[in-house]
């Protein structure tokens, strides 16, 4: 009973995913909200049954709820369980743990611990060749060298991230990158060229 109620949850996490990103976002994150309970004893139950590459695939759909909503600090604690896996956990799960930990991390890490993080899930988003995991990675790293003010690191990885998120056509993924990208040159005090990407971001973004 309760692995039928985990692979339900698993379901409707999974399709909340692209939802989470899409017109339907403020519903689907009402609704995830009301099954959080639910959401957190199905994560509990697959990671006490080692049922570890499972636990990473909810993980992996829920990553974006945790963050609006607030819920790093479980995201953060149950990926970290999933890690203590080690060699067991296939690359692609291992990268996909790896990143939501890392997206997770703010606050909690110092910015070199999240950076590591990521460079880690880069590396095996690369050996697994998933444009999306790549793109999402390297979309954090370029925050971190934004964050520690390393602007010239941080255009050229933007620009990478730019690129995958292109190849693979997520218009999500190119206003997520826009807006951040517009911060370098508020930071330089270039205003009229910040508003460009805020703007192209915003009309993405509706």
């Amino acid at each position: 009973m309760r692995g039928r109620h985990a692979a339900w949850f698993l379901s409707l996490a999974e399709r909340a995913e692209s939802e989470l990103k899409g017109h339907q976002q403020v519903a689907w994150l009402a609704r995830l909200e009301r099954e959080h309970d639910n959401l957190r004893v199905a994560m509990r139950w697959l990671l006490e049954e080692g049922e570890t590459d499972t636990a990473v695939r909810l993980a992996w759909a829920l990553w974006l709820f945790w963050r609006v909503h607030g819920y790093q600090g479980e995201g953060y604690r149950y990926t970290g369980e999933t890690l203590e896996a080690g060699d067991a956990l296939s690359t692609v799960v291992r990268a996909k743990a790896l990143c939501v930990r890392g997206l997770m991390s703010y606050g909690i890490e110092s910015i070199e611990g999240t950076e590591r993080l990521w460079e880690q899930s880069a590396a095996l988003f690369r050996q697994t060749k998933d444009t999306f995991g790549l793109a999402l990675t390297m979309g954090g790293l370029s925050a971190m060298a934004l964050a520690q003010g390393d602007l010239d690191r941080s255009t050229a990885l933007f620009e990478e991230t730019m690129d995958l998120y292109r190849k693979i056509e997520n218009r999500w993924g190119v206003g997520s990158v826009l807006s951040h990208q517009g911060v370098i040159p508020l930071s330089r005090g270039e205003h009229e060229r910040a508003a460009r990407y805020f703007e192209e971001a915003l009309a993405i973004s509706r």
